[in-house]
């Protein structure tokens, strides 16, 4: 997590390419598809960033999801609403919190 006298650092593409190991074409898929932290048009350019703390995030998030760990504190408070969660009400239903923040519920199975 940044701290407000900390400066946002933009990257390019090949950066983030070289970080991660997925092809420029590949990052461009996964942005598309809303699989990956999005980029920053820069201005009167063709081309746009990342910001480097979101993808420094995005891989942190990788790691922990593959190895079945949490996520490192700055990770997780950035992407707090992309993880599902799951509580039950008191009426017997399963509440879920989606990734972008949809809410739905359902009835669980009775004892």
């Amino acid at each position: 997590m940044l701290l407000e006298h900390q400066r946002k650092r933009l990257i390019s593409k090949r950066e983030v390419s070289r970080r991660n190991s997925y092809s420029e074409r590949s990052i461009h898929r996964r942005v598309a598809d809303d699989n990956f932290p999005k980029p920053v048009p820069l201005p009167g350019e063709v081309r746009a960033a990342f910001v480097e703390q979101e993808i420094d995030d995005w891989i942190d998030e990788q790691i922990a999801r593959n190895r079945g760990t949490p996520a490192s504190p700055a990770a997780a408070g950035n992407s707090a609403a992309a993880e599902a969660a799951e509580a039950t009400s008191s009426a017997g239903h399963a509440i879920v919190i989606a990734r972008g923040g949809a809410i739905a519920t359902a009835r669980t199975p009775s004892d």
